[in-house]
């Protein structure tokens, strides 16, 4: 609406918010509600791009319009394929980029049709631009096709590399556990990304240093965005057990060879946690009491040795009791 009072546009207005909420905390989340829209959205302005046009200009010339389209692609990738050497790319992988880049893309028709509206274009001169990105779009999905062969001919000449996750880690929820995981994992040089829904909490530790995003972990499309489908391990540290429950739950649904660590108020909890599909599970409660036995025992001038062996045996005994349910299943 700001853009709109000084004489640019709305639609200018929300690229400028997006641009600036793609780079803010809150982007895991925002990418999740608008996830059900953005279908709809994109179907409608194609649509209404679609109405404006005229397929009578068309067939009146045919050649041109493709003619042009072709120009405008080749044009493209005259430019973009010395730059993609530039960037240190190789001949196939560059002509690749080029390729996939060469088309026209949907804010052109944004632009056109604003320009249009304003009358700065003719109606036969709008007719033209719209038909040249249309077809410069509609060519994109052989052209997508070559530049895979391309990429898919230069992967089989060399060996296989695996691909580096960007943040292997992630940590749903980062209340007092969630921080002090962080913490550890910060200490120990592994990149990780936290997810909370406490938004004072994000803008705190965001200001501390940490890698934390504002998003309901209970959502999948915010884990989703987050990058869990691709991380090596998801460790739930959530405090409201429901809350916990619903989201190893969903990502079982979702990645269900995904490794998830959970953690458990009492045994119970901890039960129902590995059924629903958590691959290990950690009871607070069990591990501060053993903490506790161990300051005592170790106090009463106990055997060292016989004391981290008995420990030992309740922690086996206990957690053993969690795997039993989930082989009863």
């Amino acid at each position: 609406m700001a853009t709109e009072k000084i004489g640019l546009s709305m639609a200018m207005g929300a690229f400028i918010a997006g641009l600036l909420i793609a780079d803010s905390s809150y982007r895991h989340q925002v990418m999740a509600e608008i996830h059900p829209f953005r279908g709809l959205l994109l179907g409608l302005f194609f649509m209404s791009m679609g109405m404006s046009l005229r397929l009578d200009e068309f067939f009146a010339h045919p050649w041109v319009s493709m003619g042009l389209a072709a120009a405008l692609m080749l044009i493209k990738v005259a430019v973009l394929w010395p730059l993609t050497r530039l960037f240190g790319l190789d001949a196939k992988t560059g002509a690749a980029v080029a390729l996939v880049l060469s088309q026209s893309g949907e804010f052109a028709l944004v632009l056109f049709a604003f320009t249009f509206r304003a009358e700065l274009l003719s109606d036969g001169l709008f007719q033209d631009l719209l038909l040249v990105v249309l077809l410069s779009m509609l060519a994109t999905p052989p052209i997508a096709r070559l530049a895979h062969h391309l990429v898919r001919a230069r992967a089989e000449k060399e060996p296989p590399q695996e691909t580096p996750v960007s943040a292997p880690i992630v940590l749903a929820g980062f209340g007092r556990v969630g921080h002090r995981i962080g913490h550890i994992l910060t200490m120990a040089g592994k990149p990780y990304v936290a997810i909370d829904h406490n938004a004072s909490r994000v803008a705190q530790e965001r200001g501390n240093g940490y890698p934390i995003f504002y998003g309901d972990v209970q959502r999948p499309e915010v884990l989703r965005a987050a990058g869990a489908g691709n991380a090596n391990l998801v460790i739930v540290t959530l405090d409201d057990f429901e809350a916990a429950e619903q989201v190893v739950t969903s990502l079982c649904q979702s990645h269900p060879d995904l490794t998830i660590l959970a953690r458990g108020h009492d045994l119970d909890q901890c039960r129902t946690l590995r059924q629903l599909g958590a691959s290990m599970v950690v009871s607070e409660n069990l591990e501060a009491s053993l903490e506790l036995a161990h300051a005592a025992l170790i106090r009463t001038e106990g055997d060292k040795v016989e004391i981290e062996a008995l420990l030992k045996r309740f922690r086996h005994d206990y957690y053993a009791q969690v795997d039993t349910a989930v082989k009863d299943e």
